[in-house]
């Protein structure tokens, strides 16, 4: 019994295995068509397939007949959408990702902009190989950094059936620089209501919502008024909603940087809580004007209060918002010239 319990039914041979390290979903002609990057065992470049068919699952099975062993998406460190399939919806992808146990479903999603998802994958696998790694790092540095959002897939099917919020997803993009080369960069966001990609928000617009979310960042930000830069970092959100108006109370701590003599700390932390408070201003309003959605999560602070949140969006777009930001004072260095 010991012997039968402690076994592996289902064992496999590495040598019978594909890992995937990423994945890029387009819609092309009416089909889903997908590309991958497979790595093999003692191999230091991952191999490419694409495959196509009406869904998710038979691409994958198209791509699949084309590798001489099974494609394991076990290690799957990326999804990337292409724009025109992000429109169309993530339903099938997100139920196929759960069905199927051998898929890692904290895998990041990331939306391609300016090009095809199986282009930028090709393009840039080309130059580096296993591409997969590179574009995980890359979206975990600029996320940390606010500059972009990190959502995987099972936190972006949560909060499409989450009423109060709609998701964000990362964008990234390739360009083709001087020398021939591509340089792959990630920044900003791309919205979604409920499933299906509207629009997207540019950098400071990114970091503006997830200081609004509440969402730890560490990022700089530079002051015209003064020429200074400092670094911020959010310690504590609050948002009240009262179904009349809606209030956003921050706690932000700033690491200020530049010469002893003409560095006034307190003219430097009033600059910064004023550049936020209206930089959040903006950014509300542009959201509620353009997309008319909740993607601050406004919506999760009323759910104890008579309000119907079936209808909160078209509430929201009309809603005043009230900001209050409290800007401590972290760090002080100098600058040496």
């Amino acid at each position: 019994m010991t012997v039968i319990l402690s076994g592996c039914g289902d064992r496999r041979e590495l040598t019978e295995l594909g890992m995937v390290g990423a994945v890029a979903y387009d819609t092309v002609e009416g089909q889903t068509n997908v590309w991958m990057d497979v790595l093999q065992q003692n191999e230091e470049k991952a191999q490419l397939v694409n495959g196509a068919g009406p869904g998710c699952q038979e691409a994958y099975e198209a791509a699949n007949e084309k590798l001489d062993r099974q494609i394991y998406p076990s290690h799957i460190r990326v999804h990337l959408l292409g724009e025109a399939y992000a429109k169309q919806g993530l339903w099938e992808m997100g139920d196929m990702i759960l069905r199927d146990q051998s898929f890692r479903s904290d895998a990041p999603i990331l939306v391609v902009q300016e090009g095809t998802a199986g282009a930028l994958l090709q393009s840039a696998a080309q130059q580096s190989g296993v591409e997969s790694e590179n574009l995980y790092r890359l979206l975990h540095e600029n996320a940390d950094l606010g500059r972009t959002v990190e959502t995987n897939v099972l936190e972006f099917i949560k909060q499409t059936g989450t009423q109060g919020i709609h998701p964000l997803v990362g964008c990234v993009k390739a360009e083709q620089t001087e020398a021939g080369t591509v340089e792959v960069s990630c920044s900003g966001a791309a919205v979604f209501s409920e499933n299906r990609l509207i629009g997207y928000l540019d950098e400071k617009q990114t970091l503006i919502c997830q200081l609004v979310r509440g969402t730890p960042v560490r990022a700089s930000l530079y002051l015209d008024k003064s020429g200074t830069s400092v670094e911020i970092e959010n310690r504590r959100t609050k948002k009240k909603v009262d179904g009349q108006k809606a209030e956003v109370f921050m706690t932000l701590y700033v690491s200020v940087t530049g010469k002893r003599n003409t560095m006034n700390t307190e003219t430097v932390l009033q600059e910064t809580q004023e550049e936020l408070q209206q930089a959040v201003l903006q950014t509300v309003q542009e959201v509620q004007q353009r997309y008319g959605i909740d993607i601050f999560g406004f919506g999760k602070e009323v759910h104890e209060k008579e309000i119907d949140l079936t209808q909160w969006d078209r509430q929201f777009a009309r809603l005043p918002v009230n900001v209050q930001i409290k800007t401590m004072l972290k760090s002080a260095g100098q600058k040496i010239d």
